[in-house]
């Protein structure tokens, strides 16, 4: 059986661009999902409000778990990252993490994967702490100076930046995104270049 894991940190927020990133790799994989398994919880909360557990339960020996980047799993802690990982692969689940382009099997679990599951999960917290400061940082300069700073630029895109930024760092092509967005191929290049996401 084929699991995706699917997590979203408020109701506001949706998964498709993580469906969508799982299934263009489990195509590429030549891999069918059987089954989604979709949570709306920070990932910061506890491991039963993110249905780590349950998830755990639910798959054995032989099963697949796709996750479209390892902070799906969690992010209040590595620890608490490396445990989820090690309970999967103790129980014979194979897991893929799209963005970060690793395969975790029991059999290759070696020390040089436990430092990189280590690494990424540090990279992912360091990564969520940033982004909650800048959008903090953001809400006072808009009170303060009633809209977006002055000089800032900006595209049609931004509204979609870091659904955009998975997708792409999760290996969906130009051309689908511009379907996607019904906009350019221009337009995608010229919103991933001023993210920083493309040279």
């Amino acid at each position: 059986m084929v699991v995706g894991y699917l997590r979203v940190s408020t109701s506001s927020q949706t998964v498709d661009s993580q469906k969508l990133g799982v299934l263009e790799f489990a195509q590429r994989e030549g891999l069918q999902v059987d089954r989604w398994h979709t949570v709306t919880m920070s990932g910061r909360k506890s491991r039963e409000k993110r249905e780590i557990n349950t998830l755990i339960s639910s798959l054995g020996a032989g099963d697949t778990l796709i996750v479209s980047e390892l902070s799906r799993l969690g992010r209040s802690g590595v620890g608490d990252l490396t445990l989820t990982i090690d309970k999967l692969l103790e129980q014979g689940v194979t897991i893929f993490i799209v963005k970060e382009k690793m395969k975790l099997s029991k059999s290759e679990y070696d020390m040089t994967s436990k430092i990189l599951v280590t690494m990424f999960g540090l990279m992912a917290q360091i990564e969520s702490d940033l982004k909650s400061q800048r959008v903090k940082e953001g809400r006072a300069r808009s009170d303060k100076k009633g809209g977006r700073p002055k000089g800032t630029r900006f595209t049609s895109l931004d509204y979609a930046r870091e659904e955009i930024t998975d997708l792409y760092n999760m290996g969906v092509s130009v051309s689908k995104l511009h379907k996607r967005y019904k906009v350019s191929r221009d337009t995608i290049y010229r919103a991933l270049r001023l993210w920083g996401v493309m040279e």
